[in-house]
This record gives structure tokens, C-alpha cells and sequence, in this order.
């Protein structure tokens, strides 16, 4: 992504109201700093898993958006929280949950107990081994309040989001599959945004080529209940009317089309649980035995 794409970007999303009216050579600075930048850390990454002889997977996890600043109106750098910085905190759900899976840690509290020296560095490498990487829907950090994110997901619903996706994040979504195509790999994308983020998503990958990539449920038998259980035991509806009215507008109440895209919905994984965190085993619309490459 070069400079002007980027601050391009920042302009339409900073429009649409979704991201701290941070200067733009802020954001410039904070992406393609030679140091600690996040393009300069996510290619450090990426590099490690194409020289990675023994990786024959890669395994994207497809985000609503990095890590985040606090909801201030201008950011501060030292309080961001970023998947690749191995210089700042690997406690956070986004960080941890696929160390659990990927690397198969039972649990994080045993793991720390019992290895106590091991850093973020030491479990980024491992991901990396793992072909394992976050890529983040927006390349800055936008506001995580529930108003931006209904803004996000539901003002002007196939609009604006779906402008964004084909303007901006899927040029940057080819070259990193491309990058990839250096090497014979199986590819798996994930659904890993909150739920109404990753049903847009959805909404606008599955006319794409990248579809083929993401991680289905197994075979024409997949296990997808209406309900699943809520962290207190109580059923939690996944189609429910909130969801209703969501594919109502991104369908523009076409009958047809609403429901051909709710098979679709059924056969993905959207590995966030009901409280909105990332969860590779109690995800809001299915269980983990029932997915392939899992």
C-alpha cells in the first residue's frame, strides 16, 4: 500500500465518521515508520512465514480492524496495542485465542506458569512457523464504540463499507495473496470481526475469486444451530432479529438474494463468541469439530 492509497483511505473512512480525526502524517508515520511501523512489522511477519520451508499453510485471519487506540480523539502511539509490536503486550484476546489454537496451548494460564521467560517474540515466531496472520480490514485503527460500529456496519449498509472493501482493502488483500502464490500453499481465511462486521464481510466476498479461500463447515452436513450457548448457559440466537433486519438492508429486502446469501452465512465460521471476543471453540454460530482444516 503506498502513501497516497493509504491516506486516501484514511480520508474516505475519516468522511464516513469510523476513524480518530488523527493528522494524516500521523497515520502515515504510525503505518510506515522503518522501526516499529505496521507495515514494517506486518511484512517482517509475512517474510518470516514465505522463508519458513516447513509452512505448508496460511492461515489469515481476516479482522474488523487492528488492535485499537483508546477512544480519544487524537491517539496516543505509546497506548496502541498492535498484534506484531513484540514490544507491547501479548495479554489481549486477539493475541492470545489464536496462540491457543494455532500453537495448542490448553491454557494460557498454565502456559505463563510453566513458562514464564517465554515472550511475545518467542509466540509471534511460532505463528509465523504456523503460517499464521492477523489482516486487518483497515490498516489504522478506528473507533470501537458500539455507535461506530453500527455506523460502520449499518449506515448506508452496502454503500460505504462496500466501497471501502473494493477500493481500498481488496487491492491490498491481492498482494498479500499474491506474495503468497511463491509458494505451494493451502490457504484458509477466517472469519474473525464481531458478528455483523464478518456478515458484511461475507456479504462482499462471496461474489470474489478470494471466497474459495474461507474456512467452511465440513461437507453439505455442517453443524449450525439457530441457537448457541451465551457464557452463562443461556441460548443465544445467531439469526435473530437484529441479524433480520441487517440482511434486510445489505439485501435491499431482495427475497432471493436474502436467502441464497443466508445458506452461505450457515456454511462460514465466525469465530467471535456472543460477548463479541474472539473464540476459536464456542464461535457465535457453530462448534469446533465441525470445520474442516480445524
Amino acid at each position: 500500500m503506498t502513501e497516497k492509497i493509504l491516506s486516501e483511505s484514511y480520508k474516505f473512512c475519516l468522511e464516513q465518521g469510523w476513524v480518530h480525526n488523527t493528522p494524516i502524517e500521523n497515520v502515515l508515520s504510525d503505518y510506515f515508520n522503518k522501526t516499529d511501523g505496521r507495515k514494517t512489522l506486518f511484512d517482517k511477519h509475512f517474510i518470516e512465514i514465505l522463508k519458513n520451508s516447513n509452512c505448508h499453510e496460511i492461515n489469515i485471519l481476516i479482522g474488523e480492524a487492528p488492535p485499537y487506540y483508546p477512544n480519544s480523539k487524537y491517539p496516543e502511539k505509546e497506548k496502541r496495542t498492535y498484534f506484531y509490536d513484540s514490544e507491547q503486550s501479548l495479554n489481549t484476546p486477539y493475541f492470545k485465542e489464536p496462540c491457543k489454537f494455532f500453537l495448542k496451548i490448553a491454557d494460557w494460564k498454565i502456559e505463563k506458569r510453566d513458562y514464564p521467560d517465554r515472550t511475545k517474540a518467542f509466540y509471534l515466531q511460532n505463528l509465523a512457523d504456523k503460517g499464521v496472520l492477523i489482516f486487518d480490514i483497515f490498516p489504522f485503527p478506528i473507533f470501537q464504540s458500539t455507535d461506530i460500529r453500527e455506523q460502520i456496519v449499518y449506515k448506508n449498509s452496502k454503500q460505504s463499507f462496500i466501497t471501502y472493501l473494493d477500493k481500498y482493502f481488496e487491492p491490498r488483500l491481492k498482494d498479500l495473496l499474491d506474495g503468497l502464490s511463491k509458494k505451494d500453499l493451502n490457504i484458509n481465511m477466517y472469519l474473525f470481526a464481531p458478528k455483523l462486521a464478518s456478515v458484511h464481510f461475507l456479504f462482499w466476498l462471496k461474489d470474489k475469486d478470494h471466497y474459495k479461500y474461507l474456512l467452511k463447515f465440513k461437507g453439505t452436513n455442517f453443524t449450525f444451530s439457530e441457537t448457541s450457548k451465551s457464557a452463562d448457559g443461556k441460548d443465544m440466537k445467531f439469526i435473530n432479529d437484529s441479524v433480520r433486519g441487517f440482511l434486510d438492508r445489505i439485501t435491499l429486502k431482495d427475497e432471493n438474494l436474502n436467502k441464497e446469501f443466508q445458506e452461505k452465512l450457515k456454511s462460514h465460521p465466525i469465530l467471535m463468541n456472543n460477548s463479541g471476543n474472539p473464540d476459536f471453540k464456542n464461535f457465535v454460530n457453530g462448534k469446533i469439530a465441525s470445520c474442516n482444516s480445524m
